[in-house]
């Protein structure tokens, strides 16, 4: 049984590799977009941070340009306000309805070396409602300005919801689960359960959880 950081870390794996094994068709200029920070936890495993390194590397090697954009940020004030939060608000106090950016958020030499990339904070499309914490990587800025950057990435906005890169969107999309791949899914875990001897107590457990679970499973 994995813990919830062990089976964080696992995705993260998965989701390296496979930017990994596309990195190839990248060409000058191409953005490779993750949907998370460029934040390397000093908790991980060696071998995960040095596969992160590898694709920063490999993208830069290509041409390309690492950029990271998280929907949440747990980066705060000193206060123990959401920092993201704080620029929104201050933001719709002098820009409302354009969109902005901030940057930088740290002067990029006081980062420490598991931060790949520099931080901003940006609104992308004038109808957004939303800002994001964008990281891009410090080996791509060192020949490119985060102004050129942040404007490319507002050129492929989702129109259906503003401010939001379609390519992450498209993603998003693609992997989620339909109906029927979700019962399938189910009645497969349901036969496991029941090969193993596990299916009376598991079905006798759902009495203790919240309806949703109860009737995704009964």
């Amino acid at each position: 049984m994995l813990s919830k950081e062990e089976a964080g870390e696992w995705l993260l794996r998965l989701e390296i590799e496979a930017a990994l094994k596309l990195a190839h068709k990248l060409g000058l200029n191409d953005y490779c977009l993750l949907d998370r920070s460029l934040f390397i936890s000093p908790l991980l495993k060696k071998s995960t941070r040095e596969i992160f390194v590898k694709l920063d590397k490999t993208v830069q090697a290509r041409g390309g340009v690492l950029v990271g954009l998280t929907k949440s940020s747990r980066l705060k004030l000193n206060t123990g306000e959401s920092l993201v939060g704080y620029i929104i608000r201050q933001a719709n106090k002098r820009l409302r309805g354009v969109a902005w950016y901030y940057y930088p958020i740290f002067k990029s030499y006081t980062l420490p070396k598991w931060f790949l990339g520099d931080i901003a904070v940006a609104k992308l499309g004038d109808d957004s409602k939303c800002a994001f914490r964008i990281d891009v990587s410090k080996r791509a800025l060192v020949s490119r300005n985060m102004e050129a950057i942040l404007g490319e990435l507002a050129f492929v906005q989702d129109l259906a919801t503003p401010g939001y890169p379609y390519p992450l969107k498209a993603v998003h999309l693609e992997s989620r689960i339909n109906e029927s791949e979700l019962e399938i899914d189910r009645m497969l875990f349901l036969e496991v359960l029941k090969r193993e001897g596990l299916y009376e107590e598991f079905m006798s457990n759902l009495h203790g959880t919240d309806f949703k679970e109860r009737h995704l499973w009964s």
